[in-house]
């Protein structure tokens, strides 16, 4: 599902945040923006019963809190 993209970005930019090398840094910013656009738009999260800002647990192996956002 698209859940997994708010938790994939989470940690991309935890990677960014903590990381000392400037290329890591930049390449976790340039994923975390590649995969935002892959977030559902306010419409689908809307029609979903959902509702922006929430916290959502993305279930199975991946297992993450995670807020609920639009592209």
């Amino acid at each position: 599902t698209k859940a997994a993209y708010w938790a994939a970005v989470d940690k991309f930019q935890q990677a960014a945040a903590v990381a000392a090398d400037p290329a890591v840094k930049e390449r976790a910013i340039q994923l975390a923006v590649t995969y935002r656009q892959y977030f559902p738009n306010g419409e689908e999260i809307f029609f979903n019963g959902f509702t922006q800002g929430e916290t959502y647990r993305v279930q199975c192996w991946i297992n993450e809190t995670t807020a609920i956002r639009a592209k």
